[in-house]
């Protein structure tokens, strides 16, 4: 399970450096409203990161593949393997291999309010899609458009931004990836908080 903590004021959002005040704040770098790299924030947390290899269920069309990783014991056949992804530095998991109908399921509890999803994504193909959906919500498709982020092989890393979702409630929530049409490498996805009730658009 991965909880969220309380937010602080400032509009959680990766820096992808269109018509910002800093032009040359590094790419997916964690940025204030006006596209400004943040200093070390007092705030209390802000974001949930899921590590996808973190999955508490699954459905594998390979089950006679390997693990391969820092935790290859699970004999479950999910094809994850050592990252690839300098954010990483040498250590951690991706999963990859994906093919059509497979899925993964996690466990995280978030607050309410309205968050923007992340993920981190390589792939070499000119489209590779995934969904997303918190329990009963309806499911966000994600097409990696490759061509569009200068992506073009499984060890080329980018941060994808996939939607926006708006939470009535918070509480603990199954959130399930579904595999589309495979050919896409995973390593995280994101949940960034913008703000809670009310929302701007609220405020009059």
């Amino acid at each position: 399970e991965i909880s969220l903590g309380l937010v602080g004021s400032e509009m959680c959002i990766r820096d992808s450096d269109d018509d910002d005040d800093c032009p040359n704040s590094p790419a997916g770098a964690d940025v204030n409203s006006s596209g400004c790299e943040k200093e070390t924030s007092t705030n209390p947390v802000e974001r949930v990161k899921v590590e996808v290899e973190d999955y508490v269920d699954f459905f594998e069309t390979t089950p006679e593949n390997e693990n391969i990783g820092e935790d290859d014991s699970r004999g479950d056949g999910v094809d994850f393997t050592v990252s690839d992804d300098p954010e990483d530095n040498g250590s951690g998991e991706v999963i990859g291999y994906f093919t059509p109908t497979e899925y993964l399921e996690y466990d995280i509890t978030l607050g309410e309010g309205t968050y923007n999803i992340y993920a981190r994504v390589a792939t070499p193909l000119t489209t590779a899609e995934y969904t997303l959906a918190l329990d009963d919500t309806t499911p966000i498709s994600h097409e990696v458009l490759a061509t569009s982020i200068e992506l073009n092989d499984y060890a080329t890393w980018a941060t994808q931004k996939i939607g926006e979702i708006t939470l009535d409630e918070g509480g603990e929530y199954t959130l399930r990836l579904d595999v589309v049409t495979g050919g896409v490498n995973l390593n995280w996805i994101e949940y960034c908080l913008l703000y809670t009730s009310p929302s701007p658009r609220d405020r009059g």
